[in-house]
């Protein structure tokens, strides 16, 4: 401490205080800037410190299976990304300006795999070796200009990474883009969101809802691959399917005209959810867990019963804008433009 306004870190910043407080016990609780607290032991004459903030409160995505890694825009100096477990209720922060080989950027997809953890970012993707505790700083090249990762998926020996500017396929040990018809086929096309299901990789644009064989190797549009009965109708407007989420029977896959669903066994299409659940708004992502499937818009989180044609809004002020959304066991966790969010619904 230099004086009753800042606090010197071991790094040789400067943090200020933000405020003081004194209990029964003589304990003096000192509060910082970054969201570090202190604790001054009367007896020891010693200030232990406490941290439970976030790297960011405006989160874009939550990665991981087990726990979580939680990534978001570049706000101030102090960003970075965090690592949650939330069984044994710790949390880790890696601080761009505090940690060794990871640069600065903001964070919109994260892709856990067996030994690394990608952070997809503008233009450059940070990878965090899991045994070696060990950062690196990679640049991609995602079409021209500045570019963000939007999303990535673990296709066997290879990374696909969608973009606002495309999709750049990655090998997975030296991280070098590889050349194919599929960049060259979606070259300055916006991708939202990508996934896997059945040897088919699932392509939500600007432009549409595509399919990649990965065994024959063609894109293909959606209408073309499966069957639909004469009651099910594709959407009039076949533009920005933004979001998808699956299980091991089914994918669902959303544009402002509705939600589609596929059926992985029967190969069969069907109407999921009626635009006018969600109001037509434009999706920003989707959850599912058996017939519930969460939806989240600029307006909130519509909760509803695909089988009981059940719903439940949520568009509680202090939530702010959801970006991510991820179910485990009974609770939904939201990464939102406020922060880490948890809600029980079951």
């Amino acid at each position: 401490m230099t004086d009753l306004q800042n606090l010197i870190h071991p790094d040789g910043e400067n943090t200020d205080i933000t405020t003081i407080a004194k209990n029964s016990f003589n304990e003096i609780w000192i509060g910082t800037e970054d969201g570090t607290f202190f604790r001054g032991d009367p007896t020891m004459k010693s200030m232990t410190p406490f941290r439970f903030s976030l790297s960011t409160n405006d989160i874009e995505t939550i990665g991981g299976d087990d726990s979580f890694w939680l990534g978001g825009q570049l706000v101030h100096l102090q960003s970075g990304v965090t690592y949650i477990d939330i069984d044994r209720e710790i949390a880790d922060n890696y601080m761009f300006n505090k940690t060794i080989n990871m640069d600065e950027t903001s964070i919109f997809s994260i892709l856990e795999l067996k030994k690394e953890i990608w952070f997809g970012g503008e233009n450059t993707l940070l990878v965090y070796n899991k045994k070696k505790d060990f950062w690196r700083t990679y640049n991609l090249r995602l079409g021209g200009g500045v570019s963000w990762a939007t999303s990535m998926i673990d296709a066997g020996e290879d990374v696909w990474v969608g973009s606002s500017r495309g999709i750049t396929i990655l090998n997975k040990s030296n991280k070098k883009s590889i050349l194919s018809k599929v960049e060259e086929y979606f070259n300055n096309i916006y991708i939202y969101d990508l996934a896997v299901g059945k040897n088919k990789i699932w392509i939500g644009t600007e432009t549409g809802l595509f399919l990649y064989d990965r065994t024959k190797r063609i894109i293909q549009e959606y209408t073309t691959y499966g069957y639909k009965k004469k009651d099910v109708t594709f959407p009039l407007k076949y533009i920005d399917y933004t979001a998808f989420t699956q299980d091991s029977r089914q994918i669902l896959a959303a544009n402002r005209s509705g939600i589609l669903k596929f059926n992985f066994t029967n190969r069969q299409w069907s109407n999921a959810v009626d635009p006018a659940i969600f109001g037509g708004l434009e999706i920003k992502d989707m959850a599912l867990h058996k017939n519930i499937v969460f939806i989240a818009t600029e307006n909130g989180i519509v909760q509803y019963d695909m089988k009981k044609n059940l719903m439940d809004v949520f568009n509680y002020s202090f939530i702010g804008q959801v970006n991510d959304m991820y179910i485990k066991g009974r609770k939904i966790w939201l990464g939102t433009t406020e922060g880490l969010i948890s809600y029980r619904y079951k």
